[in-house]
């Protein structure tokens, strides 16, 4: 029992990690989706769209988790969905086909934060930083790993051998995830606490709730423009071959897998409101430097720094939301959450699409830029729960 505790960390990490493979496959294919149905800068954006409108399925896996406990279930069975969907991209023979097989990745991939990641608080109440500063490496992990790996065997291969053999390790993390982990009573949690902290409700915390969602919204605009356009970016402005500009994409995330576990230990130290305006004041200077640089090591530092400062986004965002709301409505709140910013990165995509259509990317990433400072700001406002 002991040896499966000293795993437990381990096997959340792996389950993020797997899980993030494959949200960052679709921006990584867009060159390739692009050329081969001949499509505009607008219809490109509607593959992560849809991807993001299959997510928005959370919600109901968060209410299932919360009423039943079976997180671990959920969590382990969506792993392996997620890696069957992915790989069933290679039946695409049409747009409108490709259009709704990511919507069903998108689906599949949605049973995984709100059980997964209120899985984490209530095995690590005493040190949630920490324990999600480690998830989230793991997710940053997988958002590295997914593009790498596409990029390197679609060098060899084609992307549907790719895809294929992608599909693979989240088979193995599923079942390494339903063996190693279970699900905890909130009792059970509560007695690890100190203090009990289960006192008010979603609805007490409903205003609070709101503008932090709102702060958050305004963040992640940021990031959802780069990931899903920095590969077109790249093939369009400096005419990187598709399989490279995949690389680069996994690069962009390298950094966060250090980002991660420093950004949980900051949420420790100074609390989370200050890590989170810090994490987007550095993407939005990050973003407007990129733009300045030729391709170059100036550039994929850049990039890699991009990824940091997303990194450091995730623990903070999930503790905040954690000390926000009772523990016994985490799974429902977290679900909340994941839902609205996935129906917002959902809609980011066809307005960078169009901008860039319309304007070219200078003007989309300043103006992501922009609205990621602006949701700096606002989070400086907020106060920190207890």
């Amino acid at each position: 029992m002991q040896d499966k505790k000293g795993l437990l960390l381990p096997a959340l990490t792996l389950g993020h990690t797997s899980h993030h493979i494959y949200t960052a496959i679709i921006p990584a294919l867009l060159p390739v989706f692009k050329s081969t149905f001949n499509l505009t800068y607008i219809e490109a954006a509607l593959l992560p769209t849809a991807f993001q409108a299959g997510l928005t399925a959370q919600i109901a896996v968060g209410i299932y988790s919360d009423r039943t406990a079976k997180r671990s279930i959920v969590v382990s069975a969506g792993l392996a969905a997620t890696a069957v969907t992915i790989a069933a991209l290679t039946l695409a023979h049409t747009y409108h086909l490709l259009l709704a097989l990511s919507f069903l990745a998108g689906v599949a991939a949605s049973t995984y934060h709100p059980a997964g990641t209120t899985l984490v608080t209530e095995h690590y109440p005493l040190k949630m930083g920490f324990a999600l500063g480690i998830h989230a490496l793991g997710g940053t992990l997988g958002t590295s790993l997914g593009p790498i790996m596409l990029g390197a065997l679609a060098a060899y291969l084609s992307w549907q051998e790719a895809l294929y053999l992608i599909a693979l390790p989240g088979l193995l993390a599923s079942l390494i995830y339903s063996r190693l982990v279970r699900d905890v009573r909130v009792a059970e949690a509560s007695k690890q606490k100190h203090h009990a902290s289960d006192e008010g409700s979603i609805k007490q915390a409903a205003p609070l709730l709101t503008v932090f969602i709102a702060a958050y919204l305004m963040g992640q605009f940021a990031v959802e423009t780069t990931v899903d356009f920095i590969p077109l970016y790249l093939t369009t402005i400096f005419l990187v071959a598709a399989p490279t500009a995949a690389i680069l994409l996994g690069l962009m995330r390298i950094l966060g897998v250090i980002g991660g576990p420093i950004g949980g230990a900051m949420v420790d130290k100074i609390g989370s409101k200050r890590v989170l305006s810090l994490s987007f004041f550095g993407q939005a200077a990050c973003i407007l430097l990129l733009l300045q640089l030729q391709l170059g090591w100036a550039l994929y530092i850049i990039l890699a720094l991009i990824g940091f400062f997303f990194a450091i986004e995730i623990p903070s965002g999930n503790a905040y939301l954690a000390k926000l709301v009772p523990e016994r409505r985490r799974g429902t709140a977290y679900a909340l959450f994941f839902t609205a910013t996935v129906a917002w990165a959902a809609l980011v995509p066809p307005i960078s699409g169009a901008v860039i259509e319309a304007y070219g990317f200078q003007t989309a990433f300043t103006t992501a830029a922009l609205v990621c400072a602006a949701g700096a700001t606002t989070m400086l406002l907020l106060k920190e729960p207890k």
